[in-house]
């Protein structure tokens, strides 16, 4: 969260979480144009033009093809917090197809560039798989699953779907927050999470 408001920090993390040796192997015209993201290879002039841009786009796309070989995909969780030059960065270096990519998000808080993202990988070279919430079955046999004796999935599973619309983070949370307060002696009364609307 806050993401959003910074610049090319999704694409400088991402750089962060590359093997550092694929870094180091990149030849020095490449690390300074990634020093506008890893600021321990060099200082860095400004983007000025379009060209300037471009080389700057294709030295990551260079950072991760170095890091191909080490690397089995990459996952960027919680893409509706990306900021928008990183996306717009993600949809030129995803596009090759060479890396395996997976993207989450939520989707009613995805921007419009993020979207357009998942949908171009989507298109070209992939699935997309949406979660639904669990249903009340589903929401008892997770409870069930926890292992503590206390909790009785059929029992609480139906006040479960109730106050987390079937969400099994909001689930387990909202269980850990009743267990907390008492509750596995109590009637099966579970608080609300906030956020879940």
């Amino acid at each position: 969260p806050g993401d959003e408001r910074v610049v090319y920090a999704l694409a400088a993390r991402l750089l962060r979480q590359l093997p550092r040796e694929a870094l180091d192997s990149l030849d020095g015209a490449v690390r300074a144009e990634l020093a506008r993201l890893l600021p321990e290879f060099g200082a860095a002039a400004p983007i000025e033009s379009d060209a300037g841009r471009a080389r700057f786009f294709n030295a990551v796309a260079a950072a991760l093809a170095a890091a191909t070989a080490r690397t089995a995909g990459i996952v960027v969780e919680d893409l509706h917090f990306a900021d928008e030059a990183s996306v717009e960065l993600l949809r030129y270096v995803a596009g090759d197809g060479s890396m395996r990519w997976v993207f989450t998000a939520r989707a009613a808080e995805t921007a419009p560039a993020s979207r357009a993202l998942m949908e171009d990988v989507t298109r070209a070279h992939g699935t997309r798989i949406e979660l639904l919430p669990l249903s009340v079955q589903q929401l008892a046999e997770l409870v069930d699953s926890v292992g503590i004796e206390a909790l009785d999935g059929p029992r609480l599973a139906p006040a479960l779907l109730e106050r987390t619309g079937g969400n099994p983070l909001f689930a387990l949370e909202t269980l850990k927050a009743w267990l907390t307060q008492g509750g596995a002696d109590a009637a099966p009364w579970l608080p609300a999470v906030p956020g879940v609307g």
